[in-house]
């Protein structure tokens, strides 16, 4: 090294040997210059005003460390002399006859960088993150009186009052700056919801809103047209009457709401279908809406001049939207005699003539009035009796209808009504399911009357009038029921409304 010089005291020309190479292996390089040393990696020399001037990016200078004991036990230290001092962890130096200490301002360290796994659902786990800082220790704040010293703090079960702003800060001798972090807990979601119109008829279109918008949802519409949807307004129609359930489930950044449910009544614009006697059956189709009608059937009354009025029967059924009903309206008999002078739908029949070279006195009885879902007795809905025909010299026909037909008058035996087990009973003839029984002749007379049909038919008269029938409301889950006896004049009729 140009114009170096170095004074080194060694024991031994061996260990001044191995402090050069020492200095050479080093990954700075030492340059001698007649003003001064440097130690750097750039070649540059030292500043004038140095002796010694080191210099680098990457490494400092470190100068002798002792404890102050250590310090103290240096003999004649010289002015200016410095250490630093391990148990104050200061920098000291000789100056007056007398040790001084020179501590200086902390330097923080690096600020961490703050985190948490929000945004959070109600009950669900908090977790504060802070970036790791070598030998750092951390102080937390937060919402609620929170403070921690983890590192990385949890708050569990947590509520809406978690929510807000939270702060931490490192510390190496000194606090760093404060980071800051701020957490969202998602509150309670509403999953209410409106509609309109409030009240849709059948097959109108309702379109449903919920109170939460922005967030994703599961709608279920019970017997709706769609069944579901995940739209935030869905629009949805019924194409049957009756009150359905509605729920609605709704999800906000993963936190999903308790369900609501609520029910709609979609209703089939009113309507009424009547019948009256035709003297064959009719049809009736269910309109798609409707699944439950109310039924007023009125009985025919029984042929004669005293024939026995028809009963009536009215029933709230259910049926089968878009199936097909059968309907049974029953006549009343308007001459006589003849095989077939008994009213449609059960009326019974009284002799034909000749009847022993005599005229004819009795009359047929009055039809019943029902309705099927066959064509089939077992499957009738609601039925409304007919009454007993007259029997000779113009005696009274049993009345039709209530839960047991009435007897018809007679000089000579009484034909009794149909009831709800059975079929008239007393007379020429009994009655049955649905049919009147038919009259009968006294020796060569014939002057007795038909029975009723109904729910099980009046018995026929020998002598005298016909019973009635029996009306009958027995259909299963038929409400707002009501039979009366003895209502109706004329043939019988049908309404039905829904």
């Amino acid at each position: 090294m140009k114009n170096l010089k170095f004074t080194f005291r060694f024991l031994n020309l061996k260990g001044a040997i191995c402090l050069f190479l020492t200095f050479h292996s080093l990954l700075f390089t030492l340059h001698g210059f007649s003003q001064g040393v440097s130690i750097n990696s750039s070649n540059a020399a030292p500043d004038p005003s140095a002796m010694l001037d080191v210099s680098g990016t990457t490494t400092g200078v470190l100068i002798n460390r002792m404890t102050s004991a250590q310090r103290n036990a240096i003999v004649n230290p010289a002015e200016g002399l410095q250490i630093f001092n391990t148990d104050t962890k200061c920098i000291n130096f000789y100056k007056n006859h007398g040790w001084f200490e020179v501590c200086g301002n902390c330097v923080p360290p690096a600020a961490p960088v703050a985190g948490n796994n929000g945004p959070l659902c109600l009950t669900s786990t908090l977790n504060l993150t802070a970036s790791a800082i070598p030998y750092a220790t951390y102080s937390w704040t937060g919402p609620n009186g929170f403070t921690s010293t983890a590192q990385n703090p949890s708050i569990t079960n947590v509520t809406t009052s978690n929510g807000g702003v939270y702060s931490v800060m490192s510390y190496i001798n000194c606090n760093s700056s404060v980071a800051t972090t701020s957490v969202t807990v998602i509150g309670p979601i509403p999953s209410t919801f409106t509609w309109s119109s409030l009240n849709p008829l059948v097959n109108e279109l309702v379109t449903f809103t919920p109170t939460q918008t922005g967030a994703s949802y599961s709608w279920t519409f019970q017997g709706g047209n769609p069944a579901t949807s995940t739209a935030q307004n869905p629009v949805v129609s019924w194409a049957i009457g009756g009150t359905y359930n509605v729920s609605l489930t709704v999800t906000v950044s993963g936190c999903v709401s308790v369900v609501t449910t609520q029910q709609i009544t979609a209703t089939c614009p009113p309507g009424t279908a009547s019948f009256t006697y035709t003297g064959a059956v009719q049809t009736w189709t269910v309109p798609p809406c409707i699944a439950s009608i109310s039924i007023d059937a009125k009985g025919a009354q029984g042929g004669g001049p005293a024939g026995g009025k028809g009963g009536r029967a009215i029933a709230t059924v259910t049926v089968t939207p878009g199936s097909t009903l059968y309907i049974y309206v029953g006549g009343q008999p308007t001459t006589r005699p003849g095989a077939t002078s008994g009213g449609f739908n059960g009326g019974g029949k009284v002799m034909a003539l000749p009847c022993g070279g005599s005229t004819s006195d009795g009359w047929g009885g009055g039809g019943a009035s029902d309705v099927r879902t066959s064509v089939s007795l077992s499957d009738r809905l609601i039925v409304a009796a007919g009454g007993g025909g007259s029997g000779y010299s113009s005696g009274a026909g049993g009345i039709g209808g209530g839960l047991t037909g009435g007897s018809g008058t007679s000089f000579s035996g009484i034909a009794t009504g149909g009831t709800q087990t059975g079929g008239g009973t007393s007379g020429a003839n009994p009655g049955s399911l649905g049919i009147g029984g038919d009259a009968g002749p006294l020796s060569a007379l014939c002057i007795g009357g038909g029975g009723g049909g109904g729910y099980y038919g009046g018995a026929g008269g020998s002598t005298g009038s016909g019973g009635g029938g029996s009306s009958w409301t027995g259909y299963p889950g038929s409400t707002n029921t009501t039979n009366t006896a003895n209502y109706n004049t004329g043939n019988g009729s049908i309404s039905i409304t829904y």
